[in-house]
């Protein structure tokens, strides 16, 4: 009696098993053949950065301001604020929002004008997002939550013409050129204002500009590779395929497009020397001096940010233009954090990777 009772239950949790597979099966199937369809058509040719073609202005490219977003992530008060006793504030832990509401809406003022300066003036293609803004776009489609602090690349040929542009740039804006680098902030805080989260810099470090600021770094190429041009003070310097880089394409940074590297992926390996993680890099831009390092595996930090998963969809051949044709892989881009009732997803975008095979 037990031994047809055992086989009776047996038999069910197979017939039982059997049909949520069939389940699984079927929505799983439903589910790829509309994501499919979602990406099907896809162009390349719209994400391909050119020198005077502003993304604002290229209709073929998502609008990003139509897409679900999650709060921005903000620090309760101003970083390098004053408190009542005069004394600066602590910041934030490692891992913690830095950038208080205002100061988050500078950053992204700041790299809003200096790249429509650009594209106005023919350098469009001339410089790319860098550092943690690049990381921002790869792994959260915005900002990385506890950045403090926003870097752009420029082919150091431009440098001349770069610092012309920014010496004609009208007030709040103000720029400081470095011996490798420029900084582009807004004129300074008022003491009495401290407090307040407005958004201009402040000066809170003893270096001459102010904070937030948007830093211009500079790179140089050769026939087969890239680099940083402040290679002598580096102690272990990165060299990087130009291959990896160009054509650069469009990325999304919150609601808007930006050039970033051709292989925004192994650029970011190759740049970091590692395979993944969430990390900051135990430095303050705030104060300009060092600062308490983490990391943690980013999984870990999904009930906190949301993160960028992607996976391909197929790939493709298009013919972009008389003397360049454009191999690519679509990939479709979901932006997701968990909750205690599951996955929350915000967005997905399909977008394409250039692949290197693209011939001229």
């Amino acid at each position: 009696m037990f031994f047809q009772k055992f086989t009776c239950s047996s038999r069910f949790m197979q017939i039982a098993m059997l049909l949520v597979c069939l389940l699984l099966l079927y929505f799983g199937q439903r589910w790829w053949i509309q994501t499919s369809q979602r990406c099907v058509g896809l162009s390349a040719a719209p994400f391909i950065v050119l020198p005077n073609k502003n993304p604002r202005n290229i209709p073929e490219l998502p609008n990003l301001s139509l897409l679900k977003w999650p709060k921005p992530y903000v620090a309760s008060y101003p970083a390098g604020s004053q408190g009542p006793n005069g004394r600066t504030r602590p910041l934030p832990g490692p891992l913690e929002p830095v950038m208080s509401m205002g100061q988050r809406a500078l950053f992204k003022k700041l790299l809003r004008l200096f790249s429509d300066m650009m594209f106005a003036n023919g350098m469009g293609d001339g410089f790319f997002l860098a550092g943690g803004t690049l990381v921002g776009t790869f792994m959260f489609h915005d900002l990385v939550p506890w950045d403090d602090d926003m870097d752009v690349f420029v082919d150091i040929r431009l440098r001349s013409k770069v610092q012309s542009l920014l010496k004609r740039l009208p007030k709040p804006y103000k720029w400081y050129a470095q011996k490798q680098r420029d900084k582009l902030f807004t004129t300074l805080l008022p003491k009495g204002k401290n407090h307040l989260d407005l958004e201009l810099s402040r000066h809170s470090s003893p270096y001459p500009w102010g904070w937030p600021f948007l830093d211009i770094c500079y790179f140089q190429t050769n026939r087969t590779h890239f680099w940083e041009v402040n290679l002598k003070e580096l102690w272990n310097p990165v060299f990087i395929p130009r291959s990896v880089i160009f054509p650069t394409y469009f990325r999304p940074l919150g609601e808007e497009w930006y050039p970033a590297p051709r292989d925004t992926d192994r650029y970011l390996r190759l740049w970091y020397r590692r395979k993944a993680g969430c990390f900051n890099n135990g430095y303050s831009h705030v104060l300009e001096g060092r600062f308490k390092s983490k990391e943690l595996p980013c999984q870990m930090l999904l009930h906190r940010y949301a993160q960028v998963k992607r996976k391909l969809i197929r790939r493709e051949t298009q013919v972009y233009n008389t003397n360049m044709q454009l191999n690519f892989t679509v990939t479709e881009e979901s932006l997701i954090m968990y909750s205690d009732f599951g996955t929350v997803s915000f967005h997905e975008l399909c977008l394409p990777v250039i692949n290197e095979r693209t011939t001229k």
